[in-house]
Parts: C-alpha cells; structure tokens; sequence
C-alpha cells in the first residue's frame, strides 16, 4: 500500500487508481508496540463475566446451525455486539486476480443473498480500498479513513471513519475477508486484532467445513433426483448421513434403499452395515446374520464385535475376512497362540506393514488392527497414511460405531483429526 514507516504506525498515502489519494492511519501486526495503550472502543461488553457468558451464550447458539447461511447470520449478528462494529462486510478475491474483489456479504444489504449460491449476484470491483487490503494479506486496522466518491466500494465504505480488516487464510493465502467499520475515528483497538483474527478464521475454517458438506449432500440428492429408484445412492447417502450423526434421515435412506430392492443381499448388507455405523448392535448382526458369507460381512461382524467389547469374537470373524479373501499369510499371523486377541491383531499389522515395504497395501488394515490391538500410537499413524492416500475407511472414521471411533475415541490427536475433516468430535466422559 506505498507505506512508510513510522513509530508505531505507518502513514498511508494509498493511490487506487492514479490519481486519488485515501489518508490513513494504518496499524499492522509489526507496527503495534508491546505496550500499546487500548483506544477509545474495547468492545460493547466491558465487563469480563458478562463477556464471558455472552461468548458462551455465542458458541452454544452457534452449534445448533448446520446451515453456513445461517451459521454466518448468527457470528455476524453477535460480533457487532462483542467488537462495536457499526457496519460490516466480506470479501474474497477466490478465483481472481489484482486488482478484482467481490463483495460477498454486506451489512447494507436489506437481502440475504447466498454467496455459494448466487455468486451472479455479488458485486464485482476493480481496485480501489477493498483490492489494497485484501490483496496486502495481513490484518490491519485503518483510522481516519475518507474514501474518495469515485472508489469503487464507495457505497459500502462511505460512511467509514475506522476500519479492522481481517484476512481468513486458506492454504497460507488470504482468500476471503472481513472488514468491520465503525463511523468514529480511531475507534477500533489494536490490542483486540489479534483475537478477532485468530477468532475470524477458526470461524471461517468450521464454515468452510459445513459448505463441503452442503455440496456432498447436494451431490447424492441430485443423484436421487435423477433416478429416485436407485437404491445404491440412497445406501451411501444414508452412510454420509450416519458419519454427520444424522440418524433419523439415515434410516429413512437405508429403508427406503431396502424397500426398492429388497431381494438384493449387498443391499441387504449395507443395511446392517448402516445399523452398526450408528450404534444398534444387535439389530445389526440380526440383519447381517441372513446375509451370505462374504469378505465385507466378515469384516462389519468384526466392527461390530470389537465395538461391543468381544475382542475375541473380532479376532475371529477377521481371520474369517482374510480366509474368504485367500489371504493366508495373515490367516497364519492372526492365529490366537494364547498371547491374546490384542497381541493377534498386533501381528497381523505388523505382516501388513512388512508386506507394505515390497508393495502397495492400503493402510486400513494397520489401522484398524494396530487400534484394535492396543498401539495407539501407531494406530493414529496409518490413519493419517490413510488421509494422506485417501483410503475409504477415513470417510467413516467420524461413525459412532465406525470401525476406529471406539478405540481412538478417548485420544486428543484422534479429536484435532475430526476437526480437520469437519466431523463430530466425542465428549469423553472421565
């Protein structure tokens, strides 16, 4: 932005299109001193207990929201109330290049108009304020702000005496931001930008996170639309529905799926598989047991063992996976010799991973086998191997009676992974 430095700021002379100057105060984070005095605004809320319980009262509301429409409306309804912000707006600069930004929501707007949606309708513009911030990717705090009419935001930030911008980063590139005004100068303190910016994007990212999901969902709804009489795209939609917890419409997916082909053992499988996924042991073996034997069956009959507390009813129905697959190494190396079920399935990883020095084998197995066993540790490498290859058993890793959620359930590490994919994280009662 042409700045030059100061003591504990920097004058900004910004030249937007050649020819008109905006005069500003700008703070960056490396331009703030450590003994920084607050300004005039610490916020709406001052007192610290009544702060407290209105974060509280923020965060309980927001996890009721599945929508990010209407998860935005509530973060942005209530961070007027916390930061002071007499008006709002967002950009993003997704898919463009200097000096274009879009504006994706506005406080001035009488309309809600969704940015996923109707990305037609967001106003375009070129240069100016919006591109100098944005494309400069650091938070900032603006004071003695006069935006020059022929500014191509001019309607949005004419009113504007402060400005705090902050960037939400995506892959360590500011995409997206947002920036709160305030109609008095010097208005907003420099203390409170490191917060808002750490606040800001762990929004931003739970966001990102519901959008992908949104899309998911639209996916296998457009798929069903297409051909309501095909069941597989109900089965994996009720699966998709299981791993987000929604059990109800789980089951309206599933049974559905069994009523159009109800003579169709597969179908018939992924039923039971679906009754395990969301914790109904029983009815789940019930539906499996008229099920004919395959590897598949095998295998969710040792999910559902090992979930239920009968480690040597899943080392059973495991070896029975690796015979149907004419796996005999691992047959031998799963055989109890009196060690244990655990100490079973510890070997049975441990030939895999030899034999995943000499060729490809896919980390489910070590996954699985090591978690089931008891190595934590080593359970949690294969499962982010699994990420990283994008092996199947990851999409399932969030299910209540999902073949790993039962054993990594009580660790911190198999929490911060759920984040990362947006899923559920367990409360673990002590």
């Amino acid at each position: 932005m042409g700045c030059t430095p100061a003591d504990t700021a920097e004058s900004s002379r910004v030249d937007t299109a050649g020819e008109r100057d905006i005069i500003c105060i700008m703070l960056r984070p490396d331009t703030i001193p450590h003994d920084a005095s607050p300004t005039q605004n610490t916020g709406s809320i001052d007192d610290p207990a009544e702060r407290l319980r209105f974060v509280v009262d923020t965060v309980r509301e927001l996890s009721i929201h599945t929508d990010p429409q209407e998860l935005i409306k509530v973060f942005r309804r209530r961070a007027f109330r916390l930061y002071g912000a007499d008006a709002s707006l967002s950009l993003s600069r997704r898919d463009l290049d200097r000096p274009f930004s879009r504006i994706t929501r506005s406080s001035r707007w009488d309309e809600d108009i969704n940015p996923w949606k109707e990305k037609d309708r967001l106003p375009l513009c070129e240069g100016g304020m919006l591109a100098d911030v944005i494309y400069g990717d650091e938070p900032c705090i603006l004071n003695g702000v006069c935006i020059c009419d022929d500014d191509p935001a001019y309607e949005y930030l004419k009113d504007a005496r402060s400005l705090v911008c902050i960037p939400l980063y995506e892959r360590g590139v500011g995409l997206n931001m947002v920036v709160r005004m305030s109609y008095r100068a010097n208005y907003f303190d420099p203390l409170n930008l490191g917060d808002a910016v750490l606040e800001s994007n762990l929004f931003g990212r739970a966001t990102a996170g519901l959008v992908q999901a949104q899309r998911a969902e639209a996916a296998y709804e457009r798929a069903i639309e297409l051909d309501p009489n095909e069941p597989q795209a109900r089965i994996f939609y009720s699966h998709f529905l299981a791993m987000m917890q929604r059990k109800e419409e789980s089951d309206e997916q599933i049974k559905r799926a069994v009523e159009i082909d109800p003579l169709n053992p597969f179908t018939q499988m992924l039923y039971g598989i679906q009754l395990g996924l969301t914790g109904r042991y029983d009815e789940a073996f019930e539906q499996l047991a008229n099920v004919p034997p395959n590897p598949l069956r095998s295998q969710a009959l040792a999910v559902l063992d090992f979930n239920r507390g009968r480690l040597s009813e899943a080392l059973k129905h495991y070896v029975q996976y690796f015979e149907l697959l004419g796996d005999h190494e691992m047959v031998s190396a799963m055989q109890d010799d009196g060690a244990g079920a655990q100490a079973a399935m510890i070997r049975g990883a441990e030939t895999l991973v030899d034999r995943a020095s000499r060729m490809f084998v896919k980390p489910e197995g070590m996954l699985i086998l090591f978690s089931w066993g008891g190595d934590i540790d080593r359970g949690m490498e294969w499962l982010e191997r699994s990420y990283e290859t994008r092996d199947h058993q990851v999409a399932y890793v969030g299910a209540v009676g999902g073949a790993v959620y039962g054993a990594l359930r009580g660790d911190p590490r198999f929490h911060e992974f759920l984040r990362r994919l947006k899923l559920p994280v367990p409360e673990v009662v002590s």
